[in-house]
């Protein structure tokens, strides 16, 4: 399975993620920002995503608001986990909680048919 992780997540956390998971094969994680390029448009991201049958992680409100992204995710289902960030916590605090959120949604992903 492939996850991707949008740009308002850190690419830190995302590689850290993928190589945690990479010793059992089942998930690999991605980073838009490092496999779409820097800044593209939303639903150019969920076309993406749904060709290459992967799980977006989000942090982005335009995700769950924005019209031409709400559409996109109807033309182009896609697993969608929407993460709310901590506001003003530290680094290793948002570490702890993107962690256990991961933790969560891995075994959601992990068992849910998709497509």
């Amino acid at each position: 399975m492939r996850v991707y992780f949008d740009e308002n997540t850190s690419l830190y956390i995302a590689n850290s993620i993928n190589v945690l998971e990479s010793r059992k094969k089942e998930i690999t994680v991605f980073h838009t920002k490092a496999e779409f390029g820097k800044g593209e448009v939303d639903e150019v991201i969920v076309r993406k995503v749904h060709e290459n049958k992967g799980v977006l992680f989000s942090q982005d409100d335009d995700f769950k608001k924005a019209q031409e992204v709400v559409e996109a995710m109807k033309a182009y289902p896609i697993g969608f986990f929407y993460f709310k960030q901590p506001k003003k916590t530290s680094y290793w605090n948002l570490v702890s909680v993107y962690m256990k959120c991961w933790l969560e949604a891995r075994t959601k992903i992990k068992y849910a048919l998709l497509f």
